[in-house]
């Protein structure tokens, strides 16, 4: 009886370094939960984040394309509604069409070879090649800007 005495008055001594033992066994599986939650919540930002920049990215590269087309095939209703005139007056749908019809029969063909995306602004480069029948073909590239506005990406148009 006597051991069991002494026992249990050791026990009793050694209880509150056995309490901090077991609390901080408990702090590090609380700190690993922590860990883990706090990655996932990272690696779920991330991934949003992404999948916005992609769904961003495909609705401007649609819009390039929309705005190319509609130059390729001389349709100014189009090219007038994807335009954003910046720090010029907006010209009315007839003056945009005066200024934007050259009269000319050629042909034309416009190929987009890279969008650089960042954040609200983009460009896209684009690859211009103009078949005429009496100066031959001409090959330029051209820089696009476009910006996002309520939503939807426009073509930045400075009047020239």
């Amino acid at each position: 009886m006597k051991n069991l005495k002494v026992t249990c008055q050791e026990l009793r001594k050694l209880l509150p370094v056995l309490s901090i033992i077991v609390l901080i066994l408990l702090a590090g599986v609380g700190q690993a939960t922590t860990e883990r939650y706090l990655q996932s919540q990272l690696s779920n930002k991330i991934l949003l984040e992404s999948q916005q920049r992609q769904a961003a990215y495909q609705a401007l590269k649609a819009r390039v394309q929309e705005y190319n087309s509609a130059f390729v095939n001389r349709d100014y209703n189009t090219l007038y509604r994807l335009s954003y005139f910046k720090g010029v007056p907006q010209p009315s749908l007839f003056e945009y069409c005066q200024l934007r019809d050259a009269g000319y029969v050629y042909n034309i063909s416009v190929a987009v070879q890279d969008i650089e995306l960042q954040g609200d602004k983009a460009w896209a480069e684009v690859e211009l090649v103009l078949n005429h029948p009496a100066l031959g073909t001409n090959k330029t590239t051209h820089k696009q800007q476009w910006e996002l506005l309520n939503g939807l990406w426009y073509k930045v148009d400075y009047g020239n």
